[in-house]
């Protein structure tokens, strides 16, 4: 018995986690080699641990995924609907990259078209792209405020 529980106390302890930590990696989208070497673990453990879903580090992980997926489906909005500086290129590019977004073939404008709907979106007040805006987030209630702070 003494071997044992000797055997038993010489096994590694658990390694805890800080959370907020994975969290970020899922936010960064960072590589399963670039986790193990930041956390001084093996390769093959963070693939362990991504792979049980009901594990809190794939948890904190996907969330911090989730999270960044919002906040760039938010400043797409925002851009789209003149309601934010943004470089609209790269957003387009982040889209297609984090968010599987294709584009779309677009029919081609006659010249009259473009400037009626150049006007019509100038005519469109700061309330009515604030409603649509809250519209396509599903926050339309009262009192619930969209920011951008973290």
């Amino acid at each position: 018995m003494e071997n044992q529980e000797r055997h038993a106390s010489e096994l590694p302890k658990e390694k805890k986690f800080n959370y907020k930590q994975i969290e970020l990696f899922g936010n960064t989208g960072l590589s399963v080699e670039d986790m193990a070497s930041i956390l001084n673990i093996s390769v093959e453990r963070v693939e362990r641990l991504m792979e049980r879903k009901k594990s809190k580090f794939y948890q904190y992980y996907r969330r911090g995924q989730a999270m960044t997926r919002f906040r760039l489906l938010q400043r797409q909005i925002a851009t789209a609907l003149g309601d934010a500086k943004g470089n609209p290129a790269l957003l387009t590019h982040l889209g297609s990259v984090i968010l599987g977004q294709q584009p779309v073939a677009r029919k081609s404008l006659s010249e009259e078209q473009e400037e009626t709907a150049e006007k019509l979106i100038q005519n469109v007040s700061a309330s009515q792209k604030e409603q649509m805006y809250n519209a396509l987030l599903g926050t339309a209630e009262n009192g619930i405020e969209v920011t951008d702070d973290e």
